[in-house]
């Protein structure tokens, strides 16, 4: 059995523009660490490399003092982190492209750490 270095992620209705040779839509079956499963028109081979720009749901929360009352006010913010990575795609089969991340900067692979981690909590 394939032992996976990272754990996936199911997800629904997530988006995708994949660029190689024009610009295609595609919809994000699942999504680690490493990469994700997407199904898209795009016609790839294995090895072919592909930019990707994906948004994904991002929460942090906001604390302030408020200097009348001196009052916490702690306030949960949704703000939608759009992720940029050049990928490589290495299956490819009904289920959809294989696509495993060559290049992604550290600030996106926090943000989608912080996805992944909540998302599999």
């Amino acid at each position: 059995m394939e032992k996976r270095l990272f754990s996936r992620v199911i997800v629904t209705n997530c988006m995708c523009e994949l660029t190689n040779n024009g610009t295609f839509n595609g919809n994000i079956n699942n999504i680690s660490l490493g990469g994700l499963n997407v199904t898209s028109n795009i016609h790839l081979s294995v090895r072919d490399m592909v930019g990707m720009s994906f948004s994904i749901p991002y929460f942090y929360m906001s604390t302030m003092l408020n200097a009348c009352s001196n009052a916490i006010i702690t306030d949960y913010i949704y703000k939608p982190i759009v992720i940029n990575a050049n990928a490589s795609a290495v299956r490819i089969d009904n289920d959809g492209i294989g696509f495993k991340f060559v290049e992604l900067s550290p600030e996106d692979f926090w943000y989608l750490q912080s996805f992944v981690h909540k998302a599999s909590a």
